[in-house]
C-alpha cells in the first residue's frame, strides 16, 4: 500500500529533525573537545629560566630560577628550580691566580646546562653578583679585583647562556635584595597591617665578610647612603639598610683572633672554641684583609689556637668588637652607625639559618631563651664530644634586574578557572546527551511506525 502524502511529509520532517540533532551533537562534541584541549594547553606552563651566581666571600653558589613565560610580569610565580654549591673558596680567594677563578665554576655551570632545556640556553639570563669578599678586595687592590672579574666574565661567556655580566654589588643593594627576597617568598607585598602600614618583615643577612640589616622604619632615614626606595605592587617602600663590612662570620673571627694575646710559646687561648680544640694557624692569614690592618703582635709565623669553651667569656670577647659608646644620632646600632628604632618582625637567613638549623637538630627553638640555652650547652661541650653534625639576596637580585616585580599592581588576565571549566563541560555534555536522547526517541518512533505499517499490510 503506497505511503500517503502526510506520511511522506512526516518522514521528511523527521529526517530534517534528525539531521539538525546530528549537527547540534557534532557542534557540542567539537566544543567539548576544543575547551578541553585549550584548558589543557593553558595548564602546560612554558617555562623561562634565570641563573644567579652568588659570589660570596667564603664560597660561590649557583641558583636556577624558573617562571611561566606567559606571566613574566605577574607576581608570586618565580620559584627556585635547583642550586649548586661551587667547590672551593669564594672567587676573591683567587686574586693571586685569577685564571683559576672561572674554571672553579665549571661543575655548577655544567649542571645548569643539564637542568635547563637546550633550546632555551640562549634566552636564559645569567648574572653574577659578588659581595663583601670582592668589596674588600676592591678596597685592598682595585686593579686585581677588576682583573679577577674580567677573568670570570670571560669564562662564563663561553657558555651558551645570555650572560649579563659580573659586578660587585654594594652592601646597601645586598641588604635591599635580601629584603625583597624574603618578603617576596613570604607573600608580603601588597598586604598592609592593621595600622595601614605595609606589612613586611625586616631582613637580617649574615655572610662571610659582612652583615646586612634592612627594615622599613617608622620615621625618615636621615642617612642617604642607608636609604633605599622601591615601588612594588602599587606601594612605595622607603627602607633603611646598612651593611656592616668586616662583621660577617669569617672576617669577624679574624678580628676576634687578632685581638687575643699570643703567648711567648706561640699559643692563643680562645673561649669561643670548644675545650680541647687545637689548630695551627698561619699568622699571615689573619692580616691579609682591610678588616685586620694592625701589624701582627707576634714574631711567630704560625700560632696554635687552643679552645677553652666558655660561652660567657666568648660573648664578652665578641662584645668588645662592637663599640656602643659613640653615637651622634638619637639611636645607633654599634660603631656609631645611625639606625632608626627597631620595630616589627625580622627574618634571618644565610649563615643565621645554618647556625639555627644546627642548634635545632635536637628539637625546635621557639624563643630566644631556648636559643641561648642551646648555645650554652654546645659551647660547654668538650671538642671530643662533637662528631659533626636557601633564602638569600639572589632571588631579589634577579627579580630586580629582570624587572619581574612591577611597580604597580599587575593586570590579571582572566583565564578559565576550574569552576568555569567544569560548568561548561557539564552543560555541553548534558546538551549532547539530551540531543542524543531526542534522536533515539525519534528513531524509535519511526521504527514503531514502520513495524505498525508492515503489520497492517499483512493483515
Amino acid at each position: 500500500m503506497p505511503e500517503s502524502q502526510e506520511g511522506i511529509k512526516q518522514n521528511k520532517r523527521r529526517k530534517h529533525f534528525i539531521c539538525l540533532i546530528a549537527v547540534l551533537c557534532l557542534v557540542g562534541v567539537v566544543v567539548l573537545v576544543a575547551v578541553g584541549v585549550m584548558q589543557s594547553t593553558s595548564m602546560q606552563r612554558n617555562m623561562k629560566f634565570g641563573i644567579v651566581l652568588d659570589a660570596g666571600s667564603s664560597h660561590t653558589a649557583l641558583y636556577i630560577y624558573q617562571w611561566p613565560a606567559e606571566k613574566m610580569n605577574n607576581t608570586g610565580l618565580v620559584e627556585q628550580l635547583t642550586s649548586c654549591n661551587v667547590k672551593g673558596p669564594g672567587i676573591s680567594s683567587y686574586w693571586r691566580n685569577v685564571e683559576q677563578a672561572g674554571p672553579s665554576l665549571r661543575a655548577c655551570l655544567d649542571k645548569a646546562k643539564q637542568s635547563i632545556p637546550k633550546e632555551q640556553h640562549g634566552e636564559t639570563p645569567v648574572y653574577l653578583g659578588a659581595t663583601a669578599g670582592m668589596r674588600l678586595l676592591r678596597l685592598q687592590n682595585p686593579a686585581q679585583s677588576e682583573k679577577l672579574l674580567q677573568a670570570v666574565e670571560t669564562f662564563i661567556s663561553s657558555y651558551p647562556f645570555d650572560f649579563r655580566g659580573a659586578r660587585i654589588i654594594s652592601g646597601a643593594d645586598e641588604g635591599a635584595f635580601g629584603w625583597i627576597t624574603i618578603n617576596y617568598l613570604m607573600g608580603n607585598f601588597g598586604t598592609v597591617s592593621a595600622g595601614g602600614d605595609p606589612d613586611t618583615l625586616g631582613a637580617l643577612d649574615l655572610g662571610g665578610a659582612s652583615t646586612q640589616v634592612t627594615f622599613i622604619p617608622n620615621n625618615v632615614v636621615k642617612s642617604p647612603e642607608d636609604s633605599k626606595f622601591f615601588r612594588l605592587y602599587g606601594r612605595s617602600y622607603h627602607m633603611y639598610t646598612h651593611s656592616f663590612l668586616c662583621y660577617g662570620k669569617d672576617q669577624a673571627m679574624k678580628m676576634l683572633l687578632q685581638s687575643l694575646v699570643v703567648t711567648d710559646n706561640g699559643t692563643i687561648s680562645s673561649p669561643c672554641f670548644n675545650d680541647g680544640y687545637e689548630k695551627l694557624i698561619n699568622v699571615s692569614a689573619f692580616y691579609d684583609s682591610p678588616c685586620t690592618p694592625d701589624p701582627p703582635r707576634t714574631t711567630h709565623e704560625t700560632v696554635k689556637l687552643i679552645g677553652t669553651g666558655s660561652s660567657k667569656e666568648c660573648r664578652s670577647h665578641v662584645s668588645q668588637l662592637l663599640n656602643h659608646s659613640s653615637c651622634n644620632c638619637s639611636t645607633c646600632s654599634f660603631n656609631g652607625v645611625c639606625q632608626p628604632p627597631i620595630w616589627g618582625k625580622f627574618g634571618a637567613f644565610s649563615a643565621f639559618y645554618y647556625v639555627m638549623d644546627f642548634f635545632s637538630k635536637h628539637g625546635p627553638l621557639k624563643n630566644l631563651d631556648q636559643v641561648q640555652a642551646a648555645v650554652e650547652r654546645f659551647c660547654n661541650m668538650a671538642w671530643q664530644e662533637i662528631k659533626g653534625s636557601d633564602a638569600g639576596w639572589t632571588l631579589g637580585y634577579m627579580l630586580n634586574l629582570t624587572n619581574m616585580i612591577p611597580a604597580e599592581l599587575p593586570y590579571t588576565e582572566t583565564l578559565m578557572n576550574e569552576a568555569s571549566f567544569l560548568s561548561i563541560m557539564v552543560i555541553f555534555s548534558l546538551c549532547v546527551l539530551i540531543l542524543l536522547l531526542l534522536a533515539f526517541l525519534v528513531m524509535k518512533r519511526k521504527l514503531c511506525g514502520v513495524e505498525q505499517g508492515a503489520t497492517l499490510g499483512t493483515a
